[in-house]
């Protein structure tokens, strides 16, 4: 062997890495490293350099020896950090194959002449930057799957359901050895829930700063617990590597789901299911993986879930059983639509859904609403939407006190939006407040052009759905 071929070897490997890695993040790049192009073309240009160094007259030798550069390259970027262990796990069959391939074929081809061989090593190591921008011209397709686990827990539903609503810091020594863990994917660390009902949201925390906004769609106490998931990172966080990025082009996880069974008086089985994507150009090989991991990390939490619903000294969660208990104090809200006012714009409104009434709020849950504003024009756009609680009769509709944050924003000047699939207002309210002759205000904020007339260019609608009475 040659040392002058093992460092071209690697020096191609490496370059090509970052040419390829360059323009990764950007949607429209041409030279992605998730294709088959980087993947399996790059390695069989590394083996193919690697194998034409070599005296040896066995295939095999020759096959294998691409591995050393590929290893050698591999191991650089895994100590410089721009690759994780999660990444390389992945990728690795792929590039041993394409090395092993690349030198298989330049054994075959060592008795060819000189002048062949310059040109074919010039196509070997050009062909995968030429293949690239036409592989990605195919639309990468998309592959849902579930992922479900189950687990039987000596305990009632009564304690699992305080267990799984909200999830207590995880301590490290709760945790086993799994395989998400040893690949580099983030542990689970806590999950913590703002309103226990329907349209809550659960936000559970993992490591690395990954954090999962769960918008609870099925609240039924002691039996199910069902959200929509939308991860997010912590700003200045690697949030694990950029090619398996949750919630990225290649893999997200879209929903979750926990379902309590009873077995008998003093058993349940409790099922854990999260619907995730792959889109890659080998999703089958993908889709293993993402079910491999996303198994492993449901088993994982359900074990803990168990370690501590079968735990006699816990103490109950007195906040979940009071919410669920506060129910009964649910009111229903009829909903309406809205029209114009004073200045000419018009926004119609559908809010199908529902008010829950507690001591210091008026919740109230939009489920696929949508409004329209046919009469805006050029420039002009609806801009967000809050809620308040409207006074009693003969009193100023602005007088309510508006709904916490900004809960709905949209800037396009387009003549309608959805509202879905579900927000959720939170009015504050006085505790004893009486609700009688009270409207719960949907109110629209639009921005149109500055006038002499309208010096700040905004403008309000009005929605509005009767609270029944107390």
């Amino acid at each position: 062997m040659k040392l002058r071929h093992l460092l071209a070897a690697i020096v191609y490997g490496l370059i090509a890495y970052g040419i390829f890695s360059r323009n990764e993040p950007v949607s429209d790049s041409l030279l992605v490293l998730v294709s088959i192009s980087f993947l399996f073309g790059i390695p069989f240009g590394v083996g193919y350099l690697m194998a034409r160094g070599l005296q040896s007259e066995h295939a095999a030798v020759a096959a294998m020896s691409g591995w050393l550069p590929v290893m050698v390259a591999i191991g650089f970027l895994f100590a410089t950090g721009f690759e994780g262990t999660i990444c390389i796990v992945m990728a690795l069959p792929f590039i041993l194959a394409g090395a092993a391939a690349g030198g298989l074929f330049a054994h075959l081809r060592a008795r060819a002449e000189a002048r062949d061989r310059r040109l074919e090593m010039g196509a070997v190591l050009v062909l995968p930057f030429l293949l690239s921008p036409l592989e990605r011209r195919l639309e990468s397709p998309d592959r849902f799957a579930e992922s479900v686990t189950t687990i039987e827990i000596a305990a009632s539903p009564t304690r699992v359901w305080d267990e799984i609503a909200e999830v207590d810091t995880i301590r490290a020594e709760e945790r086993g050895r799994a395989l998400y863990t040893s690949i580099g994917f983030p542990p689970p660390l806590a999950a913590t829930l703002d309103l226990p009902q329907e349209g809550g949201i659960r936000r559970a925390s993992f490591g690395g700063g990954v954090l999962f906004t769960e918008t609870i769609t099925d609240w039924e106490p002691e039996q199910r617990i069902a959200f929509e998931i939308d991860p997010s990172f912590a700003e200045g966080e690697p949030a694990l590597d950029p090619h398996v990025r949750i919630g990225g082009r290649y893999f997200d996880v879209l929903s979750g789901a926990y379902v309590i069974e009873p077995i008998d008086s003093a058993r349940v089985r409790l099922v854990l299911t999260s619907r995730h994507r792959v889109s890659t150009r080998f999703n089958v090989y993908a889709g293993w993986w993402s079910e491999r991991v996303m198994q492993s990390v449901q088993r994982e939490i359900l074990a803990v879930i168990k370690a501590r619903a079968e735990d006699a000294t816990r103490a109950p969660k007195a906040r979940l059983r009071a919410a669920t208990a506060a129910r009964g104090l649910r009111e229903s809200a009829e909903p309406r639509v809205a029209n114009s006012f004073e200045t000419g714009f018009s926004v119609v409104g559908d809010f199908p859904g529902r008010t829950d009434v507690y001591a210091d709020s008026v919740v109230v849950l939009v489920r696929g609403g949508r409004i329209a504003w046919p009469r805006l024009g050029a420039g002009e756009v609806h801009d967000s939407t809050t809620a308040s609680l409207a006074q009693p009769s003969g009193e100023s509709w602005l007088a309510g006190r508006e709904s916490r944050g900004l809960v709905f924003e949209h800037a396009t000047v387009g003549d309608s939006a959805g509202l879905g699939p579900m927000l959720r207002f939170t009015v504050p309210r006085e505790p004893g407040e009486s609700l009688e002759g009270r409207w719960v205000i949907f109110t629209h904020h639009l921005t149109v052009p500055k006038t002499t007339d309208n010096p700040y260019g905004t403008a309000w609608a009005y929605t509005h759905a009767v609270l029944a009475r107390r």
